[in-house]
């Protein structure tokens, strides 16, 4: 299933499908998993993670930092991930005074419910011109960030 809030995203995401040949693909409208029902295996995700002014769908990330969408993900996927089911989260982070505020945010999280993960910094510095705006005046940088988790338990 491939579900997003964004609906022009939904649509080039059936034709990137039918392109790829990939098997029976349901799409989904829905805010992060609130349109899905049950548990789920995989959750892939590439949240907006800037704030935008003018809260734009596909670039704001929502709260003070634009890290509310990226939080909201990793927060309901692991709550919905079946044991052993896996979470990809491509997204960004400022870091402000040396401090990553994403991971700080999900560590609790990892901590109870990840069997495994990898965070890693994939790129120390985007979107430079952005430090320029409000939100981001106390940021040394903005990074882009991959977190990797498997859920504990086994896989039945």
């Amino acid at each position: 299933m491939l579900a997003d809030i964004n609906r022009k995203a939904l649509s080039y995401a059936a034709v990137n499908a039918a392109i790829n040949d990939v098997g029976h693909v349901e799409i989904a409208y829905s805010d992060i998993l609130d349109g899905i029902e049950g548990k789920i295996d995989v959750v892939l995700a590439n949240p907006p993670y800037l704030v935008d002014e003018g809260e734009r769908l596909y670039r704001h990330g929502g709260g003070k930092l634009g890290l509310s969408i990226a939080l909201r993900i990793v927060e309901q996927g692991l709550a919905r991930l079946d044991p052993g089911g896996g979470l990809v989260v491509y997204t960004g982070t400022p870091i402000i005074h040396g401090v990553d505020p994403f991971f700080d945010s999900v560590r609790p999280l990892l901590q109870l419910h990840a069997r495994q993960f990898v965070y890693e910094e994939i790129d120390p510095d985007v979107f430079g011109e952005e430090l320029r705006l409000p939100a981001y005046l106390q940021a040394d940088r903005i990074a882009a960030v991959g977190l990797t988790v498997i859920k504990q338990g086994s896989i039945s």
